[in-house]
């Protein structure tokens, strides 16, 4: 096997660059060190003769970069630690209070459309819910506040139920700070529930995806009739009754692939109601997804989309004055300044990790379902068992803990030698119907993983060229 050093080479439309694995380090280069690096990545070192650039790879290997290195195994670092984990430092608890809805939105994971999950007229008891709660007081001592979601379905539905439990908490948990957060579709708030939820200092997720034409065609009722003016309706009443709660509210918008981008941003910005609040933009999730052709963004999509995130770049740092750009790619921005500025640049090089994508199950988030069944988060596909990671009432299935802690191991020969590991986003979420056997159906994910982090790495050293915010891009 030919030597290689663990680099992967990329290139904006004006400089010339290698990200280093092993040092975490993004380094520019001139273009004849890129082009003879580009081919000793893929076909590995052979003899040149030119004698500078032999200087120039020399120089770079003596501070360190283009090691050989790889990691020796893969295992998640927290793996020896997790009892410890399961046992003090859950984060948040999710109760999925409901499995009905009143809206049959198109591209809702519970439509028919997905494998993950379906409606169905379950709920939760209020005994489960108590055992969900307690449990997680039990295994949260070490954080410092805690975090309760309710979950649908619509979870509004169940209203009597999250009212309980609040009183519950409130009498058993008096000595720690609770903070509650729900995510609903708007259409039940009266003015008795909007008191109860402001008053209990709630996080209110409303799904309001823009204006009525995009909103109706996906969040409908189940006779097809739209939902929009009725979410307006109640979002005026909670803007005029609680205009001191705008850090309680904020609205989750799902973005319809035929959709025009500017329109939608326009809304958010322009409308009264809704201007001052927090807009989470995202596109549509395909993972589960039945038919492979449905909710696929056409060719517009993506040029609208990249057209927005070239205005962006260039507005954040005055090179074009005056330049308006959309707000939804504004999450992007920050996505790529605050992961990649802050990201460490180190000497050591470790013998084992894992691939960035799992969070900690259970840890960052514990979703219980409405039977009581523990789920690394509400995404997941409910509908496979190897999605389960305990339930109230045994509590946690450390060994299933691990299995998703560790699923780089489905395919550890392939992830040892990804150039974009430390970057990666495949979880629990993305395995084909939940399955954690089958190492091939997880493999599909890894070209879409590379070319979205490749993408990545091109806008953050475009705002680095641009103005600059990150002093870690060594330049040769």
């Amino acid at each position: 096997m030919k030597h290689k050093p663990f680099i992967h080479c990329f290139k904006t439309y004006s400089q010339y660059y290698f990200y280093d694995f092993n040092t975490n380090a993004i380094v520019r280069v001139p273009e004849d060190i890129y082009g003879y690096l580009a081919d000793v990545e893929q076909n590995g070192y052979k003899d040149c003769a030119n004698s500078s650039i032999n200087d120039v790879v020399c120089s770079l290997q003596e501070q360190g970069f283009l090691s050989e290195h790889h990691w020796r195994k893969i295992e998640h670092p927290a793996t020896k630690f997790l009892d410890t984990y399961l046992q003090s430092s859950v984060e948040s608890l999710t109760l999925q209070v409901t499995q009905q809805c009143n809206l049959k939105c198109e591209y809702c994971p519970y439509s028919g459309s997905f494998y993950n999950r379906q409606h169905s007229n379950k709920r939760m008891s209020f005994e489960t819910a108590k055992k969900a709660v307690d449990f997680y007081f039990s295994n949260s001592y070490d954080m410092p506040i805690a975090r309760i979601g309710f979950y649908g379905g619509e979870p509004l539905i169940e209203f009597e139920l999250i009212n309980n439990i609040v009183e519950y908490c409130k009498l058993e948990y008096y000595g720690k700070d609770i903070n509650y957060f729900i995510t609903t579709n708007a259409t039940l708030l009266t003015e008795d529930k909007i008191d109860f939820l402001m008053e209990n200092n709630f996080v209110l997720t409303i799904s309001l995806d823009g204006p009525k034409q995009y909103h109706n065609k996906n969040r409908h009722r189940i006779d097809d009739s739209g939902s929009f003016d009725t979410v307006m309706d109640n979002i005026r009443f909670l803007y005029n009754k609680y205009p001191d709660k705008k850090d309680n509210i904020q609205f989750n918008c799902v973005i319809d692939p035929d959709a025009d981008l500017k329109c939608i941003s326009d809304f958010f910005i322009k409308e009264e109601a809704l201007k001052d609040y927090r807009v989470l933009f995202n596109s549509i999730s395909r993972e589960g997804i039945k038919d492979d052709e449905k909710f696929l963004p056409a060719d517009s999509y993506y040029e609208q989309y990249k057209y927005e995130v070239f205005k962006m770049m260039y507005a954040k740092y005055g090179a074009i004055k005056g330049i308006e750009f959309s707000d939804i790619v504004e999450s992007y921005f920050w996505q790529i300044k605050t992961m990649y500025k802050d990201r460490q640049v180190t000497s050591l090089y470790e013998d084992y990790s894992h691939p960035s994508g799992p969070c900690i199950p259970g840890i960052h988030k514990l979703f219980v379902d409405v039977e009581g069944r523990f789920y690394p988060c509400e995404k997941v596909c409910e509908n496979s068992k190897d999605m389960i990671i305990g339930n109230v009432n045994t509590g946690f299935i450390s060994q299933q803990v691990e299995n998703l802690l560790n699923i780089g191991k489905m395919t550890e020969e392939q992830c040892k030698n990804c150039w974009c590991a430390k970057y990666c986003f495949i979880c629990a979420v993305h395995l084909e119907q939940g399955r954690t056997e089958n190492g091939s159906k997880k493999l599909k994910q890894c070209a879409k993983v590379r070319a979205s982090v490749e993408d990545d790495f091109m806008d953050y050293c475009t705002l680095r060229e641009i103005d600059g915010f990150d002093e870690d891009i060594v330049i040769l």
